[in-house]
């Protein structure tokens, strides 16, 4: 029997195992107890009668009674649950009868609040039951077939016959199966995350006579083990990853508001929402964004919510006021009346003024070289001593400057490239020496290139040979400075003098878009309509220099478009030959007068 009951106990214990690790696996909420129980029987004189008797009870060994559990939802649990073993009861004459109970239950789990050490409930159950009778006491005279609650022992009567004092009578033949009802309470206390210890007792009654069965208690203390997930509050989100496993709530991305309630329904659980019942953004910490002041920019991300503003990047400004519309907050704009670059703190730059330029260019003309050399004269150093304050000046935005050389057409270029990029690095070592910082210059030598007048005369070759400076962006390319209308027109006049086509064609020379790139730079920063004239010197008929002309002047025209000029600004007007400025008998004179003016109208 003992070996049978060891047996069928191990296969259950198998059996059930396996299932769970399978629902483990599919993460459902499961767990199991197994653990040794006691049958206490109760007597006829009271439930509890016999309750606290030791020897009333019938202890069986671990591993005797196993339940299978299945959370329902965050208050419900059902169970299963069996038991088996060999009962021994002297005051009932019970003597190692296989006992067998199994059923079903339903768990009530009685709320703990914040306390998840331990899980007490109620249950209530439906039982079946099975008990061998077959070891009934044998020493009981014939005639007096015993199973009672015997207490009082055994008295002689006056005759000599042996009598049981206060025991109940059986029935001859008992039955051995039963179906009864249970309720009782339990207790887990969690030592882990999946392992505790369960002590509980079931009230087992059973709808028979009592002379065919008793009602009794069960005790039982084991370990359960906990698989898979539990969903406590029954939000359909398994507490592993319930931000508020006793609390129903809704899913959320947020890890820690998954699970939780979000009655305003804004994706921000109300435990860290700033305002639950009104729906907002989050990263307005779930309450409505407003916009106080009507400006168009919402107070969480205005720096002046009660003050109607604009936009503006700077940092404390956004939504605040801009009277000069130059994007520096009036609060923060040295210049609030005077719209100013950010970086001179809101205030308009001192136009670099004509004088200025003129200045460079004046002493530019006379910068010369040593005969064949790039050395210096001592004249030149005096000249750029003069230029040298200037390209320092504070009224231009982090000045850079172009330093370039140029020849006269006499000897190949391979000569002369390396001669002008020696003069140029020459005038650019001298200004470096007087203060101009060597990253605010860029040497360049164009050779022959680039002449700004004929070749052909002495005249021109002497200005030919020549190092002029230009005012460039941080990348060095060539840029328009910052200057007033008038001195506009002059840097616009004085670039129109290097622009240049192919011969007897309107196609621009790849170094006169250098120039054009810069006069649209000045177009665009002034205002008014420029008329672009192309003129001719004399030489051929008038209809096919007119005809040059205007088409040349179109050309400009549209390079300029390119640069992104507002071409209803701009006019294109060929004169032909009508309006020299020098004598076109000279050969310097006819190639001046081959010239593209813009003018502003």
């Amino acid at each position: 029997m003992k070996k049978f009951n060891l047996l069928l106990t191990a296969l259950m214990v198998l059996f059930m195992s396996s299932t769970v690790l399978n629902a483990q696996n599919q993460r459902d909420p499961w767990a199991i107890t197994v653990g040794a129980h006691a049958v206490d029987y109760t007597s006829v004189r009271g439930v509890f009668n016999e309750f606290f008797n030791y020897h009333n009870y019938s202890i069986v060994p671990p591993l005797s009674k196993l339940s299978i559990i299945r959370n329902l939802n965050r208050y419900f649990d059902v169970d299963l649950t069996a038991s088996v073993g060999e009962i021994d009861n002297d005051r009932l004459r019970i003597d190692n009868e296989l006992f067998i109970n199994a059923g079903l239950g339903l768990r009530f789990k009685i709320p703990t609040g914040s306390l998840t050490w331990f899980d007490p409930y109620l249950r209530l159950g439906a039982n079946y039951n099975h008990f061998d009778f077959t070891s009934l006491g044998d020493t009981v005279p014939a005639g007096y077939p015993v199973y009672g609650n015997h207490e009082g022992g055994w008295e002689v009567n006056p005759d000599g016959t042996p009598r049981v004092v206060d025991y109940l009578y059986a029935q001859p033949e008992t039955a051995k199966h039963h179906f009864g009802v249970s309720g009782g309470a339990g207790i887990n206390f969690w030592f882990g995350k999946n392992i505790g210890l369960n002590i509980a007792t079931d009230y087992n009654w059973i709808p028979s006579t009592k002379t065919d069965y008793f009602d009794f208690f069960q005790h039982t203390v084991g370990v359960t083990f906990r698989f898979g997930n539990k969903d406590r509050d029954g939000d359909g989100i398994l507490d592993e990853y319930d931000a508020c496993p006793d609390t129903p709530g809704v899913p959320s991305d947020n890890p820690d508001c998954n699970g939780c309630p979000d009655t305003d329904g804004d994706g921000l659980c109300d435990n860290i929402d700033a305002c639950p019942e009104e729906a907002g953004p989050i990263e307005n910490n779930g309450c409505p964004i407003l916009d106080r002041d009507g400006d168009g920019i919402l107070d969480v991300d205005d720096d002046c919510p009660d003050t109607p503003g604009v936009a503006s990047s700077i940092p404390g400004c956004n939504g605040c006021p801009d009277r000069d519309g130059d994007g520096i907050c009036d609060a923060k704009d040295e210049c609030p009346d005077e719209a100013g670059p950010v970086e001179n703190n809101g205030c308009p730059y001192v136009p670099f003024g004509c004088t200025d330029m003129q200045a460079i260019k004046d002493a530019l003309k006379n910068v010369l070289f040593e005969y064949n050399s790039a050395d210096l004269t001592a004249e030149s150093k005096v000249l750029l001593d003069g230029v040298a304050p200037i390209l320092t000046t504070d009224k231009l935005k982090d000045p850079h400057w172009l330093v370039e050389g140029h020849t006269d057409n006499v000897g190949s270029q391979n000569y002369n490239l390396p001669l002008s990029q020696n003069r140029a690095n020459s005038v650019k070592a001298y200004l470096e020496g007087k203060g101009v910082p060597a990253s605010s210059l860029k040497a360049i030598g164009f050779g022959k290139v680039l002449p700004i007048t004929t070749n052909d005369t002495a005249e021109g070759r002497a200005r030919n040979r020549r190092v002029e400076l230009k005012y460039a962006d941080a990348n060095f390319q060539p840029a328009a400075i910052e200057v007033d209308d008038d001195c506009a027109n002059v840097q616009i006049s004085d670039l129109s003098k290097m622009i240049y086509f192919k011969t007897g064609s309107a196609d621009l020379v790849d170094a006169s878009k250098q120039s054009l790139d810069v006069i649209a730079q000045y177009i665009n920063a002034t205002k008014g309509n420029f008329e672009i004239q192309g003129h001719t010197d004399d030489v051929g008929n008038d209809a096919n220099n007119m005809k040059l002309s205007q088409r040349r002047a179109q050309s400009v025209l549209d390079y300029l478009l390119t640069k992104g000029v507002d071409g209803n600004r701009l006019k294109a007007v060929g004169y032909g030959e009508s309006q020299p400025k020098f004598d076109n008998k000279t050969a310097d004179g006819r190639a001046q007068n081959r010239r593209i003016e813009i003018v502003r109208q």
